[in-house]
């Protein structure tokens, strides 16, 4: 006869276990234990918020209504950290812009500004925001969620399932639901992750799946309708937290859960530090200039700390029309040498024109290669987005990648629309030395730091920066990163 032995295989952690790292009885750091509390804490919380990407809404709390239909939330992200004595809760605010829960035909019409069929072109709009926006149906009570792939421009009589029904008598006899809005067009959905299977929708039958973020890049209308987002004062944010803390009510008797671990949250005031903000850094575009920083940008004034002359420097027209658009590139060319020379960047450089073809781009920098030329600024000139990004693609995999040239591509859309082509040509300066090894600016910390009270005080600077990773698609986001040195 078998024995059968249960034997517990869940792991097991205890608030002293982080008591004991903090009074130094423990070496190990106790990260179970505090995801654990972490959770915990959240869990307490459950039956008061929604939990999406990470960041918490209370249920209660009233959306802002913003232009097309949207909404605003004002959300918070808590996480758990163990400091040298003790526990620490830190909390940040969020402002999230969601899609709002109505039906879809409202939403649509709100998008479009009226109770009628959305036109073409609005079609394509609403394609660009609705798309993999998931969607509940009155068919499945509300329970099945679809996701958005694209408007269709068939009509419900129009399109038919396997058995041979229209939508409209499919929805008639098995779904005993009498469409209405038969004029509208229908939309092509799928089942999350079976993207093998398409089907359409009503739109009538359709409501959009409330929490869902929107986080696709605004157009120029939406940003124009959109009010502008202020960033908080730190008191602004202070404040803000402190309310947040007083809503979840962390101590209160009726939070079981942080009650049985014994779990106290100091929520009166935040935790004040010995520390001090040290005088900005001088930031200087020369050995004995002080460049002013005006809301986050340098301003190089004519001066690169360091700037590396360029021995062969070519200028190439990518496109098919460089007679039609002589005079332009004559003009940039000229606003161009000359801003190079204000910032004593010495170039010796020949123009050419370059036919937008693979082979003729190949060959072009197979050629400037072996000619040992050191930089190239490629001017992009294009008749769609998709042909400018495919153009800069294989500019980039070609000339740099592939034969090893120094490549900066530039729109000659943006030349032509630029109202101050100086300023224009003085942002290209910078990016152009930099990859050339030169130095735009350079930090000075020696104003910073005279004033240590010792030489064993711990300092660390904060800096930041974004970079836009194309220049031809709105599509893809801007990155920012953030550096500590200390």
């Amino acid at each position: 006869r078998n024995r059968l032995n249960k034997q517990s295989l869940a792991n097991q952690w205890s608030t002293n276990d982080i008591q004991n790292y903090i009074n130094g009885q423990a070496n190990v750091y106790p990260y179970d234990a505090v995801r654990i509390l972490e959770t915990l804490l959240k869990k307490s919380l459950q039956d008061r918020i929604e939990v999406v990407n990470n960041t918490c809404y209370f249920f209660n709390e009233t959306p802002k209504k913003l232009a097309g239909g949207f909404e605003e939330r004002f959300g918070f992200i808590q996480a758990l950290n163990l400091a040298s004595d003790r526990l620490t809760l830190n909390v940040q605010t969020k402002l999230t812009t969601f899609y709002p829960d109505i039906p879809l035909l409202d939403f649509i019409h709100i998008q479009i500004g009226g109770k009628r069929i959305p036109n073409e072109n609005e079609c394509k709009k609403l394609n660009r925001i609705l798309k993999n926006c998931l969607l509940i149906t009155r068919q499945s009570n509300w329970k099945q969620a679809y996701e958005i792939d694209q408007f269709d421009k068939r009509r419900p009589t129009e399109i038919k399932i396997e058995s041979g029904e229209t939508l409209v008598e499919y929805y008639k006899n098995a779904k005993n639901i009498t469409l209405n809005q038969i004029n509208y067009p229908c939309i092509q959905v799928y089942i999350p992750n079976e993207y093998n299977k398409p089907c359409h929708l009503p739109l009538e039958v359709c409501r959009i799946k409330s929490w869902q973020v929107y986080d696709k890049p605004l157009s120029k209308a939406q940003e124009t309708q959109q009010p502008r987002k202020n960033i908080p004062k730190p008191h602004e944010r202070y404040f803000a937290i402190m309310d947040m803390l007083k809503k979840c009510d962390y101590n209160s008797s009726s939070n079981r859960l942080c009650r049985e671990v014994g779990f106290h949250i100091e929520d009166t005031q935040m935790l004040k530090l010995n520390a001090e903000i040290l005088t900005q850094p001088q930031i200087q575009t020369g050995q004995n200039c002080k460049a002013n920083v005006r809301i986050g940008r340098i301003p190089l004034d004519g001066h690169l700390f360091t700037p590396r002359p360029i021995s062969a420097l070519a200028i190439a027209y990518f496109g098919n029309d460089a007679a039609r658009e002589a005079n332009l590139l004559k003009e940039f060319l000229t606003t161009l040498l000359n801003v190079m020379k204000n910032y004593h960047v010495d170039v010796k450089y020949e123009k050419h024109n370059v036919s937008p073809t693979n082979d003729q781009i190949t060959g072009y920098f197979s050629k400037m290669s072996e000619r040992k030329c050191q930089f190239i600024i490629c001017i992009m000139d294009g008749k769609s987005e998709d042909d400018l990004k495919q153009l800069k693609a294989y500019i980039k995999d070609c000339g740099t990648i592939k034969y090893g040239v120094m490549t900066q591509c530039v729109l000659l859309s943006k030349i032509a629309a630029n109202r101050s082509l100086t300023g224009y040509c003085e942002n290209l300066i910078r990016k152009i030395n930099y990859k050339n090894s030169g130095i735009n600016t350079k930090v000075n910390l020696n104003e910073a730091l005279k004033y240590k009270k010792s030489q064993t005080d711990s300092y660390m600077f904060f800096g930041a920066d974004v970079i836009h990773p194309t220049n031809v698609t709105r599509q893809h986001p801007s990155i920012a990163g953030k550096l500590f040195v200390g």
